[in-house]
């Protein structure tokens, strides 16, 4: 017995079309969403206003030298082996991911130093050199920090949460106990270690997202778990290597990235959003808006008489912002000295130091600050006989009045300048080809970033979570946000699994493409 079977009925041409996704801005948590994107089946199309993807992460070359000129180390390398095993492809195959060791030097400015190392034993030896009983401390400090990472994996880092009730929920809540959230970071660390620079070195990485280890929660000594446990790693040809790839991955698939598209207003009616405006007046229609433009200057600025200024019940200018940075890109000829690939130069008061930035607004008398070598690496990045040294400054934010264009910065410089000595580098001025130097005015010009923060919205208790502006418009049903200023936060894993959020959000609330 036969059967004849009816073809099916012809699909109305509206109903074939993909949906269209607009995504404002080619940072990394852009372009992870528009990975995800894509693989989930929408016409993704991206609009950069540089002339270069990346944002933040971007980078500079000049004379044979090349820098990474935003974030520089990476962590949780998981984060990317996520990303790219969700559209079915293979980290390694894109990428190679060197795993440094040991992770950095600490010099301080009495002279003594620090190395840190996975090897925890080398480690623990050191530490008893500060302080006895040091090393001790440090497994007790890395067991708290190891299940405070992994509360954060499960319950917190990588959720959406869409009201109170899910922040608050009842298997969230012990955590908020257990975790000793509501602890600072620096009072956490200093119950472990008495030595002032022990406390230093076990604290100052809140300020890899801009914060002062005073404000940040103590959550966050997750991130020297991170370094020691999963390691710190180096992309071979420099950071923006990350970029690179996915950048040619979503081209390679038929993603449209368009560098120099400058948009200048989201159209919306009704509560959704329409299309977006470019400032040469072409129309970009768009069935779905992600803004990857800092989340607080897209409000001011995109939304024209719709300026929604309050997405719980704070507005743009009662937010808390990060840090910005001074940073200054040296070419150097001879030898680096005792620097590492990593480096941090810790000075003689850091409760002032951390003042001076998020305080007093001033220049610190002898302020602390990051080298990044990566020469040491990856010698290709300079030519023969030379070091391509960055060098990063937190700094009051460019609202605060300081100088940025003439002495503020040039004072700036002068004392990081005179503070590498210590690293065995001399004057270094003698010996530098090549430099160039970005302001907090620079950071706010180039990025579109609300008083030039660097790192965007700061990361204290009251930011974080479900409190952290929402990665939604809480009007305009089809506009999203990704990056640094929105859920769950900045740094370079973070904002990747930023876009990993957005892509989900817009999946249950919308559909696929």
């Amino acid at each position: 017995m036969t059967s004849t079977l009816a073809p099916p009925p012809p699909v109305p041409a509206q109903l074939r079309r993909r949906r269209r996704v607009v995504i404002i801005g080619a940072g990394l948590g852009g372009l992870a969403a528009a990975l995800r994107l894509h693989h989930a089946g929408y016409h993704v199309v991206i609009l950069e206003k540089n002339q270069t993807c990346g944002g933040r992460a971007n980078r500079w070359s000049q004379s044979g030298f090349t820098f990474d000129t935003g974030p520089s180390i990476l962590l949780m390398r998981y984060v990317f082996d996520e990303l790219y095993r969700s559209a079915g492809e293979t980290l390694d195959e894109h990428v190679e991911l060197l795993r440094l060791h040991p992770n950095y030097r600490c010099i301080f400015a009495d002279g003594s130093s620090l190395t840190l190392t996975s090897d925890l034993q080398r480690l623990r030896d050191q530490l008893e050199q500060f302080e006895r009983g040091a090393g001790d401390s440090l497994l007790r400090f890395l067991a708290d920090a190891g299940h405070k990472y992994s509360v954060l994996r499960e319950r917190f880092l990588v959720r959406n949460f869409r009201s109170w009730g899910e922040f608050l929920s009842p298997g969230n809540l012990p955590h908020f106990v257990d975790t000793g959230v509501m602890r600072r970071l620096g009072p956490h660390v200093a119950r472990r270690f008495r030595d002032p620079r022990l406390q230093t070195v076990f604290s100052f990485h809140s300020m890899y997202v801009g914060t002062s280890p005073q404000a940040a929660p103590s959550v966050f000594a997750f991130l020297p778990y991170s370094e020691l446990v999963e390691g710190i790693w180096y992309p071979r040809g420099g950071m923006y290597r990350l970029v690179e790839s996915l950048v040619g991955l979503l081209r390679n698939r038929g993603v449209e990235v368009r560098c120099g598209a400058e948009v200048r207003h989201i159209e919306h009616a009704g509560q959704r959003a329409d299309a977006v405006l470019l400032a040469g007046g072409e129309r970009v229609p768009a069935d779905v808006v992600v803004c990857n433009a800092d989340l607080p200057w897209a409000y001011e600025n995109l939304l024209g008489a719709r300026k929604v200024r309050s997405w719980t019940t704070r507005s743009v200018d009662r937010l808390r912002y990060g840090c910005s940075a001074v940073t200054l890109y040296l070419g150097v000829r001879g030898d680096a000295g005792d620097l590492l690939h990593h480096n941090f130069y810790f000075g003689r008061d850091m409760p002032a130091n951390y003042r001076a930035i998020f305080g007093r607004a001033a220049i610190p008398e002898d302020p602390a600050f990051y080298v990044n070598v990566a020469t040491r690496t990856d010698p290709h990045l300079a030519p023969d006989g030379h070091h391509a040294v960055f060098v990063l400054g937190p700094s009051a934010t460019a609202d605060k009045g300081l100088d940025w264009r003439g002495s503020a910065a040039t004072e700036y410089r002068d004392r990081m300048l005179d503070s590498l000595s210590r690293f065995g580098l001399g004057d270094v001025r003698e010996r530098v080809t090549l430099e160039r130097m970005i302001t907090p005015d620079d950071w706010r010009e180039m990025y579109n970033l609300r008083r030039g923060a660097t790192f965007g919205v700061s990361h204290d208790f009251f930011q974080c979570g479900y409190m952290r502006p929402a990665n939604r418009h809480p009007t305009l049903g089809n506009l999203y946000f990704v990056g640094a200023s929105t859920v769950p936060g900045c740094g370079v894993p973070t904002v990747v699994i930023s876009g990993q959020l957005v892509a989900e959000r817009i999946a249950a609330e919308i559909g696929s493409g």
